[in-house]
Order: C-alpha cells, then sequence, then structure tokens
C-alpha cells in the first residue's frame, strides 16, 4: 500500500508560521478600529492563513503523491488562490497605510493585481494538471509573482514616504520607509530562492527567517504608525507567543534542516522527532491560548485593573476607596502605597475642611474686629475733621479780629480825644471871658476827630462786609 502522508521539516515550519498569522489575525480582528487598512490587512492574514494551510497538507504528503489529485488541487485551488488573496490585500493595505495619497493608482493596480493574479493561477492549473505538477516550475510561477508584486509594493512605500516627508509628515513617512526595507527584503528573498533554490541552506533559512520577521515587523510597524491601541495583557502574550514561537523554529530549522523531496529515507528517520516537535507545538500553543491568559489574567491584569478601578474612583473625589491586595508582590506593594496615599488624602483633606470651617469662623471674628475698629477710625477721623476746622475757625477769628481791631482802635482813641476836646470846650465855655480862638482851634479838632471816626468805622464795617 502506498504511504499517502511523511512529515517534513515545511510541514512543522509552515505549521509555526500558520498559528503564528492565527493569532495575528485574530489579534488584528478584534481591533475596534474599523478603516480601510484594517480590512485589507485582516484580508492579507486571512490569505496567509490559508496558505499556510495548504502548505501544512502539501509538505505533509508523501513524495509519491506529487502530481495526484489531492496534490494538484491542493496547490492549483488552495495554494496559489490564497497566495493571489494575500499579495492583492498586501498591496491594497501598503496604498491604505498612514494615508492614501494615490486613489486613482490603488485602484488601477487592484485590477491589474486581479488579473496578474489570474495569468499565475491558470499557469499553476496548467503546471499541476497538464505539465505533471512540475515543482520547479511552481516555484517560478510562486516567488516569481511574489518577487513582482513586491517590487510593485517597494516603489510604492519608497514613493509614500518621499509624499509624506515633502508635506512635513514625518511619522507617516517614517513608516511608509520601514515598510520600504520590509518589502526590498522580501524582494530579496525571492531572488535568493530563485537563484539559489529554496531546498538550499540559504534558500529555506532566507525564506522562513524573512517570511517571520517581515510578519511581526509589518504587524509592529502596522500597530505604532497606525496609533492602535493594545491591552498589556495581549502585549504580554504576544511577546510569549512570538518568542515561543521563534525559539521552536529555530531549533526546527537546526535540529531538522529542509531536505529535498527526494530524500524519502532521511525523512522517514525523522518521523518521530517531528511528530514529538509537532506535539510540542500544539501543547505550546494551547498552554499560550488557554493557560497564560488565566495566569496573566489572576496574576497580573486583575490586580492591575482593580488598581487602576480605585485610581480612577480617587480621581472622582471618592477618597474612601480602598483596593484589595491579592498577591504580595510588586503589584501588592504599589496597591498597599496606593491605599496609604489615599488615606493621607483623605486625612488631609478631612484636616483642609475642619480648618476651612474653624477659618470661617475666624474670619467672622476678625471681620467684626476690623468693623469696630473701622468705626474707631471712622469716630476719631470725624473728631479730626472737627478739630481741623475749630483750628481753623480760630485762625480765621484771630485773622478778622486782628483785622477789625485796628480800625476799632483808631475809633477808640479818636473818640478818648474827642471827650478831652469836649470837656476842654465845656471849661473853656464856662469862663467869663470867652477865647473865640481856642474855642474854634477845639471845633476844628473835634470836626477832624469825627471824620476819622467815621473812617476808620467805615473800614471796620467794609471788613464785615468783605468776609
Amino acid at each position: 500500500m502506498e504511504k499517502v502522508f511523511l512529515l517534513h521539516t515545511h510541514t512543522v515550519m509552515s505549521l509555526l508560521l500558520f498559528l503564528f498569522v492565527a493569532g495575528t489575525f485574530i489579534f488584528i480582528n478584534n481591533l475596534k478600529e474599523n478603516t480601510p487598512s484594517k480590512k485589507w490587512f485582516k484580508l492579507f492574514y486571512l490569505g496567509q492563513l490559508l496558505w499556510q494551510g495548504a502548505d501544512i497538507l502539501r509538505y505533509s504528503l508523501h513524495p509519491s503523491m506529487v502530481g495526484s489529485l489531492i496534490y494538484q488541487l491542493d496547490v492549483s485551488v488552495w495554494a496559489i488562490p490564497s497566495f493571489c488573496i494575500l499579495e492583492i490585500a498586501y498591496l491594497q493595505f501598503l496604498y491604505f497605510f498612514v494615508g492614501n495619497p494615490f486613489e486613482r493608482e490603488r485602484k488601477t493596480f487592484l485590477y491589474l493585481s486581479i488579473f496578474i493574479s489570474c495569468i499565475v493561477a491558470t499557469l499553476t492549473f496548467w503546471n499541476e494538471f497538464y505539465n505533471k505538477s512540475n515543482i520547479l516550475i511552481f516555484n517560478l510561477i510562486a516567488f516569481g509573482y511574489g518577487f513582482v508584486i513586491n517590487v510593485l509594493a517597494m516603489i510604492l512605500c519608497i514613493r509614500k514616504a518621499i509624499y509624506f516627508n515633502k508635506n512635513q509628515e514625518k511619522i507617516s513617512a517614517k513608516g511608509s520607509f520601514y515598510m520600504a526595507i520590509l518589502n526590498f527584503g522580501y524582494v530579496m528573498t525571492s531572488v535568493i530562492v530563485i537563484i539559489f533554490g529554496f531546498y538550499s541552506t540559504i534558500g529555506y533559512w532566507t525564506f522562513f527567517l524573512i517570511v517571520w520577521i517581515g510578519n511581526l515587523t509589518a504587524l509592529v510597524v502596522y500597530i505604532n504608525f497606525g496609533a492602535i491601541p493594545t491591552s498589556f495583557q495581549t502585549k504580554m502574550i504576544g511577546f510569549t507567543f512570538i518568542i515561543v514561537m521563534t525559539v521552536l523554529m529555530m531549533v526546527t530549522l537546526v535540529f531538522y534542516p529542509l531536505l529535498p523531496p527526494t530524500e524519502v529515507e532521511i525523512s522517514t528517520t525523522q518521523q518521530t522527532g517531528l511528530t514529538k516537535l509537532i506535539i510540542i507545538i500544539l501543547c505550546s500553543i494551547f498552554v499560550l491560548t488557554f493557560i497564560l491568559p488565566r495566569i496573566l489574567r489572576y496574576t497580573l491584569t486583575d490586580p492591575l485593573q482593580r488598581l487602576l478601578d480605585g485610581v480612577q474612583k480617587v480621581n472622582s473625589g471618592d477618597l474612601t476607596s480602598k483596593v484589595t491586595i491579592v498577591h504580595p508582590d510588586e503589584i501588592g506593594n504599589i496597591t498597599a502605597n496606593f491605599n496609604l496615599m489615599t488615606q493621607s488624602l483623605k486625612q488631609s483633606k478631612d484636616d483642609l475642611i475642619q480648618y476651612a470651617m474653624t477659618l470661617e469662623q475666624k474670619v467672622n471674628d476678625r471681620t467684626a474686629e476690623l468693623q469696630h475698629s473701622l468705626n474707631n477710625l471712622r469716630e476719631t477721623q470725624a473728631q479730626l475733621i472737627q478739630s481741623e476746622k475749630l483750628a481753623s475757625l480760630g485762625e480765621l477769628t484771630a485773622g478778622i479780629a486782628h483785622e477789625i481791631q485796628n480800625p476799632l482802635n483808631f475809633v477808640n482813641n479818636f473818640s478818648e480825644l474827642s471827650m478831652e476836646l469836649a470837656e476842654e470846650l465845656k471849661a473853656e465855655m464856662q469862663k467869663f471871658n470867652i477865647d473865640q480862638k481856642i474855642v474854634n482851634d477845639i471845633l476844628d479838632d473835634l470836626s477832624q476827630n469825627q471824620e476819622k471816626i467815621s473812617y476808620h468805622g467805615n473800614r471796620a464795617s467794609s471788613i464785615v462786609k468783605g468776609m
């Protein structure tokens, strides 16, 4: 009975790539953003997933099955169409990545790449059913098609980098530049495989390393330059998954290097080891998929989430929040310090409220004291104003008295002189012999005195009227 299946190193490598692509597809599918770049990127990884699935089957078939119906259907109906889908989607993804300045060109290349894919699928169908499944022709078709698409992708990324750089969009230009470097690696891979052959040491090491690193790089560039938010647990599981898969890939390539399909005897001796390796890979995936997330959730993400909830409550003003400490580790230490900080904040807030309450009373008391002082100040000010007024009035009175006193002095003096003259006149009039000359002189003096009295009286009156 002819043997149908014979495990090959490429079977294990395709399985590793299949699992990596499956995890990436699930991750991208769960992203909340819904943009054209995500849709094409998801289709790209879906195409890769189908392609690697077809490779798992194809490289698990016994070399004698090459040219059989199952082999022909796997290559022409499953592998190459999936490969064409991923190449079309990849080119469209690059057009939309961090901006699409060439929309008309994108549509043109969409139709062109579909047309080329139809030619590739037709040539593959011809090679499988009418050319006896020539592996060399198949490799030339597949890697030649990949070479053409990746050259176009590299040129596109370079043009986008130049365009974004001219428009001062530095981040978008950097992302496009990284994608150009990635596609240059894909181009060189196709060239090396075509020149040296897929089963050569250089050929298979270059192919698997570049495909592995390229997928990882494309995902990292997409997340970073597309500003895609990811959770901490997703990053931890993703990094662990990548490290484990990378180690298993290196172990596979080192201990089970690729052999040409004709080396059936050597491949037969590797079956036990390859089977164990596949079991180890599947067990690792089981642990990474079902056990590690629960361990991380219990020991890391749940405590962090509780701590984050506590921070949000404190941020909203709830200082009574207290986070439960589950594990006495670094997160537990942070949680304990967070609880202490919350208690200190609450105590400070209570002290501040109490101080504010007493401060209000102190302010009221101080306000009353200030009001009393203000009233005293107003009374003192009123007294000072009154004293100033009185002082001004005293000065004014003194000035008035001085001004009026002068004419009154003259009035008084001339009045006294007039009285003395009147007495002299009276004494002269009582004499027997009246001296008329003396009488006339006295009367003249009296007349002059009256004039001066009248003058100075009028002067005093004018002073009073003037004031």
